[in-house]
């Protein structure tokens, strides 16, 4: 557990993270976290090169096809620790992945409702979820703040509360799915940062 908790960044998939060069300053992060099939390869100068932790959606962890996604990148990710956002049988992790790999379970929803009873309620901020799901992106960031860990943030497209928008810097999205609300997730990381839960990387 220790070695996911140290000094970690929390890389975005926004195409935000192409408009700056912080790949050599990102790689000297003690964890660097990635989610889904985000890869660094061709992209090391903007979002570093090294990946320690990958947090991955049920779909992407079992490794089923879907928006027609390259099914050969999760295979061939090796000696990244991989958490999953819901229970996945073991035996299926040792199918897919080199059995040299470790991986931990973080329930986003588990993650969220700690942040929603202790921070969101006391400060009376709009929950703005009804109806919706917290994103993988945002469990995580709830995962190190409910381990009293700060970790840095980058690429989530703070800038823009359009909630249409979600971009991933490798290809482009299709569309944005109606499970998350990101206008209202946005607003909330920035809070995150506001009361010092979290850091932003510029």
């Amino acid at each position: 557990m220790q070695q996911i908790l140290s000094n970690p960044i929390i890389i975005g998939s926004s195409d935000i993270v192409l408009k700056q060069k912080l790949g050599s300053e990102i790689d000297k992060f003690g964890t660097i976290v990635r989610f889904n099939r985000a890869p660094t390869q061709n992209f090391e100068e903007h979002v570093g090169s090294r990946t320690d932790l990958r947090v991955v959606n049920s779909h992407v962890f079992r490794n089923k096809p879907k928006d027609n996604e390259d099914l050969s990148f999760l295979p061939l990710v090796k000696n990244e620790v991989i958490g999953h956002d819901r229970g996945v049988n073991t035996s299926t992790f040792h199918d897919v992945f080199d059995k040299s790999c470790t991986h931990i379970k973080i329930n986003r929803y588990k993650e969220f409702d700690i942040i929603e009873k202790n921070l969101i309620i006391p400060l009376q901020i709009d929950l703005g979820f009804k109806g919706y799901e917290p994103s993988l992106g945002l469990g995580t960031i709830c995962y190190y703040i409910n381990n009293n860990v700060i970790p840095t943030v980058y690429g989530f497209h703070l800038h823009n509360d359009d909630v249409t928008v979600a971009p991933h810097y490798w290809n482009v999205k299709p569309k944005v799915g109606r499970f998350h609300n990101y206008s209202y997730e946005r607003k909330l990381i920035r809070k995150f940062a506001e009361l010092n839960l979290i850091k932003i990387l510029q």
